[in-house]
């Protein structure tokens, strides 16, 4: 993503609206992914809102802090990774492996 973009965001619009903004992507790309869960949405619906996420999302980092998001991210990562671990060697072991 675009730091430099983001920044001018913010620094054009405002920070309250930037987040308004991330809210009304986040909202839309929640409705899209229900639709498309129900069999009535499109794959390119979803991927517009999640573009349209991505970008409000780079700009939320920039406000609140990269580095600072960025360590959770890899916070939440391991722990996703051991979640995946645990689950596969529950399925070994229903597999009798």
């Amino acid at each position: 993503m675009d730091r430099q973009l983001a920044c001018k965001a913010i620094d054009t619009f405002g920070i309250d609206y930037q987040i308004s903004k991330a809210i009304e992507e986040m909202a839309e790309l929640t409705c899209e992914l229900a639709r498309y869960k129900n069999n009535i949405g499109m794959n390119i619906n979803v991927i517009e809102e999640i573009a349209d996420v991505l970008i409000t999302m780079t700009q939320m980092m920039e406000f609140f802090g990269s580095e600072l998001v960025l360590g959770h991210v890899a916070i939440k990562e391991r722990r996703l990774k051991k979640l995946i671990e645990d689950f596969s060697k529950v399925g070994e072991n229903r597999q009798g492996g």
